[in-house]
């Protein structure tokens, strides 16, 4: 089990009257093995903290939510109120612009592409990411937190192994060219298999009525395919690099839509909606 660590972000805009404009709100999420408690809550509020300093003064990280979770489903969640208003010191009046990074995990294969929302708008030239020395620094100081604070994303164990297709029925009966370990309830993710017209097929499914090299994908509907692999379905939670280098490549902009502002939702349905 792991504890998912949520931040709620308000993020405006500033009209060239000096008067508020567009509201919006989203929330970025991070894991950790760690339980819920009172030293849990202090540490995601440190994140918080680096978070804020990648904001513009007119977004505010105005909460966080907590939950625990094993990757699957999860459980019934706990809220604290939050005030982290933006500190990096510039406007924005673009609040969809976003921040694209890649970071690579501590001690897997796994690697996590972070998307900031609510870029302020001087660190952008010409739609290209144009930071300043203070910005700079600050983005590094958020990927530094993320390494020493020990925190975590939701990701698939890329390294299980991957059985070889040969075939797979149309009732979604399939054969491999060797034994596994599959076992009946297992999720799979069914790699490049072909169709008759040789287009590439798969997806997420559950098996069932497992052999040492046969079993039955449960809800297929492609039809006849070849070739192609298993591979068993595993979540795991890859940890943020802890030394070396900041490996976060080189930071793209983007365009990411932001919601509503969170006061205008009640539960996940819009105060707008009917009932």
């Amino acid at each position: 089990m792991a504890t998912k660590c949520t931040m709620l972000i308000q993020t405006g805009t500033v009209l060239s009257t000096g008067k508020p404009g567009r509201l919006g709100g989203f929330s970025e999420s991070w894991y950790t093995n760690r339980v819920f408690d009172a030293s849990l809550v202090t540490a995601f509020f440190q994140l918080c903290q680096v978070r804020a300093a990648l904001l513009p003064q007119t977004s505010t990280i105005v909460g966080a939510r907590f939950q625990q979770t094993d990757g699957y489903t999860s459980g019934a969640s706990e809220s604290v109120n939050v005030n982290l208003p933006g500190t990096s010191g510039i406007l924005t009046d673009s609040p969809q612009m976003a921040l694209k990074i890649q970071i690579n995990a501590s001690a897997s294969a796994n690697k996590k592409l972070i998307i900031l929302r609510s870029l302020p708008d001087a660190i952008v030239v010409t739609g290209e990411y144009a930071p300043s020395t203070a910005f700079n620094t600050a983005l590094q100081n958020f990927v530094t937190t993320l390494g020493v604070g020990q925190w975590c994303w939701r990701g698939q164990q890329l390294d299980a192994t991957a059985v070889p297709v040969l075939t797979i029925g149309a009732d979604g009966t399939y054969f491999t060219s060797q034994p596994s370990t599959l076992a009946s309830g297992n999720l799979v993710k069914v790699l490049r298999t072909r169709n008759a017209a040789g287009r590439q097929k798969g997806g997420l499914y559950s098996i069932n009525v497992t052999g040492p090299s046969s079993g039955v994908i449960v809800g297929w509907n492609h039809g006849v395919c070849t070739g192609g692999r298993l591979r068993k379905y595993n979540i795991i939670f890859p940890q943020a690099p802890t030394s070396g280098p900041l490996n976060y490549g080189t930071p793209q902009c983007i365009v990411k839509k932001v919601g509503r502002p969170f006061n205008q939702y009640r539960g996940r349905k819009s105060v707008r909606s009917p009932g």
